[in-house]
This record gives C-alpha cells, structure tokens and sequence, in this order.
C-alpha cells in the first residue's frame, strides 16, 4: 500500500499555499526546525515549496547548451551559469571548486550554508552536471544528469525561500566530469578527506527523472552502501513518510556515480536513481521532454526531508518525529540468509510481522503480539527457504502494509 501525503499542497492552491508558509515561517522565527513536536510538520511545510516547474527550469536551461561533455570548452561557461543559480537563491556562498584533469582545468560548483551550532559537521547533497551522448557535440543530457544538478539547485532554493539556518554545514555541489570517471567528486572527496572533515552524509542524484507512468508504479531505486546503512534506511523511511513514491534499495550502479567517492574515502553516503532506466540514456534523445517532473520533485522532497532530519539530529537536542505506522524495505535487499525488516506503530497496538512466499503460503511469524508505538526492527533468518520472491506483511488493527524481499542463494 502506497502512502500518501495529507498537506496543504492539496488544499490550496499554489499562490495561496507560498504565502502561507511564508507567513508560518516568520512566526515560527525561521531558525531550522521547530523545537518542538511539530517538527515533522515542519518538514512537510518545508519541502511543499519544491516545485517540478523550477526542476524543469534548471534541467532545460543546462539542456539549452546542446552539451556539457566535460572535455568541450564551455565546460566553465556550465560551471558559470550553474553557480549563477545558485547565487540567486543567496546561500552564503557559492564557488567554482578547480581541478586538473588531463590537462585541463574543470570545475565542481559548491554553495553552502554555514552551520549556526556545529559547523563543522557537514551534509553534502548532489549530483554531477556534465553530460555524454552518442554524439558529443549533440549532448543534452537532461536526465543523465541535468535533473541531478536540478536536485542541488531546488535544494538550496528551498531552504533559502524559507529562511532556513541550519545546525550543521550544508553543502549543494554539482560536480565536473564524472562521465571521465567520477573525477570531480573523486578530487573533491580526497581532499575533504585529507582535510580530516567530517561530512557525516553524502545524498547523490543521478537520473532522476524518467518514469514509464504505463506501469502505473512510483518506485525509486536507494542505492545503499555497507557502513553506511542507517543513512539509506533514513532515506527509506523519509520517502515513505513523506512522499508518494516507494523506496526500493538495491546495491545496483553502486560504482557508476558520485557517491561511490565519498564512500570510498569513509563517507556515508546514498544514491537515488530513477527505478526505470532512461532509453534515452547517452543519446541525443535525452531530452526534457521525456522527463516527468513531478517524479522529480518527489525524490527531491524525499532527499530535502532526509537532510533536514539529518540537520535536527545534528543539534544538541534532537526532536523526536512523531512515530507513524509504516513498513520499511528490508535490509540488505537480495539478502542471504538474513534480513532486517523496520517498522514504526503509531500506538501501542497488536501485531503481525508474517512473510508469505510467492504463492501466498505462510513461510515465518516474525512478530505476533502487543508492541510499543515507534520504531521497531524484525531479523528473519532464511537459512532453510529457497531463493526467490517472498512478501512480508505488516497488520495491526484494519491497517496492512507489504514489501517485496528477494532471497538469493
């Protein structure tokens, strides 16, 4: 069963809703995330300001320069017009971070947000800007990665509408030539590393934006890393909790982008990835007019409400989310032999945690009994099933939830 939001982006209209939050966030003081019981509302307020029309903005204004392949010579003029966006919006500051590459110079785009209580606790969100094609000269590159760098910008465009001051650094970074091979995060990871910084999350977007809306499903592909699990179960749960897209985790195109970097240099990181790989993937027919935008937006408000979560967590005393009823994806997924499976109760209430197999028969109880409201985790031990498909179902009261979990010998 797929959530959905109940906010005020269904009640009002978009003018109205703007100035509603405006107004809320002058009298909440506008300093982070409200101190208090409200602060999931308060993300659901912040991330209602993400706009699929701003998202398309960006990704047919980087689609306009026919191409950015990291080795053409407007790759500063890319750098430029993306660091341009990024200043409209007014984050403290926002610069052109230079590297060599074979022999020569390119250019990851950084904006921050300083950090009020614990600066030097970073969260870096992103994605790459250049692009490849079939034909270099004809690389318009909007999903792959246009709507990454979009990801960044409607990020920090957000936040600064809503006058946000967050505890910890953020840190909106489009970067150089990872079609060369993850090269700009790859410089800038190393020498955050050297530095001994502490970036305790890294949110990568590449490939965001196709969707083949026949199939009717709103999936999202989380690509989780080992070490790094509690950031993508984070990721899982805020897409759950408040968008209408289902987080799926996967360990594919684990090495195929940006995050992978940070990873390696001993970083926390995830990466969101559209669940239908674009057609259109490295070709001149990547265009924003296969794009869905409002698909988009989803995963930016998941990735915004991950960090703003992140951010509160940062602060000296974190502000419990109010506990919802809701199933997590299982944990790794393919697994062998065992799996965790999270799960939230809104109250104190009877349970069944039941995993059935693809025919509908009972394969494991898991849980069966009185549980306490807020979060809980599952371990099921497959050793003696045989792979394949199996689904776990959450039940309490008339409220039913189900993944899909596949074990592999």
């Amino acid at each position: 069963m797929k959530r959905r939001r109940t906010s005020v982006r269904r009640r009002f209209s978009r003018p109205l809703r703007i100035a509603l939050l405006v107004i809320l966030s002058v009298l909440c003081g506008r300093a982070g995330l409200a101190a208090d019981g409200a602060a999931a509302d308060t993300i659901s307020q912040v991330i209602a300001l993400v706009s699929p029309d701003s998202i398309r903005a960006y990704v047919t204004g980087l689609e306009s320069f026919g191409t950015r392949y990291y080795a053409n010579a407007n790759r500063a003029a890319v750098a430029n017009w993306i660091k341009s966006r990024f200043q409209m919006f007014g984050p403290a500051n926002a610069e052109l971070d230079s590297f060599l590459y074979s022999g020569a110079q390119q250019y990851n785009v950084v904006a921050t947000i300083a950090g009020r209580v614990v600066p030097e606790k970073e969260i870096i969100a992103g994605g790459h800007h250049d692009s490849y094609s079939s034909n270099l000269l004809a690389a318009p590159g909007a999903d792959d990665n246009a709507s990454g760098t979009a990801a960044a910008l409607e990020m920090a465009r957000v936040l600064q509408a809503w006058g946000y001051m967050p505890a910890s650094t953020l840190r909106f970074i489009t970067f150089a030539a990872e079609e060369a091979g993850l090269r700009g995060s790859g410089d800038y990871s190393a020498r955050a590393r050297v530095a001994n910084r502490e970036i305790t999350a890294m949110l990568n977007f590449d490939m965001i934006g196709h969707r083949l809306s026949a199939q009717g499903d709103r999936d999202v592909y989380l690509v989780w890393y080992t070490g790094a699990e509690t950031l993508a179960h984070l990721d899982s749960q805020m897409t759950r909790q408040y968008t209408t897209l289902t987080p799926v985790l996967t360990t594919s195109y684990r090495s195929g982008s940006d995050s992978y970097r940070f990873w390696e240099r001993g970083y926390p990181a995830v990466f969101s990835i559209e669940r239908d790989f674009s057609p259109f993937y490295h070709s001149p027919q990547d265009i924003s007019d296969t794009l869905d935008f409002e698909y988009a937006a989803e995963i930016v408000r998941a990735g915004l409400a991950t960090v703003l979560y992140l951010d509160r967590e940062a602060r000296p005393v974190a502000v419990p989310v109010p506990p919802v009823f809701s199933l997590a994806q299982n944990f790794p997924n393919p697994f062998n032999p065992g799996t965790s499976i999270g799960y939230s109760l809104a109250t104190q209430e009877r349970v069944t945690l039941t995993v059935y197999d693809v025919l509908g028969r009972q394969v494991a109880v898991l849980v069966d009994g009185e549980m306490g409201a807020g979060p809980h985790t599952a371990r099921w031990d497959a050793s003696d099933t045989a792979s394949g498909m199996y689904v776990c179902r959450l039940t309490t009261g008339d409220r039913v939830e189900s993944i899909k979990m596949v074990r592999m010998q």
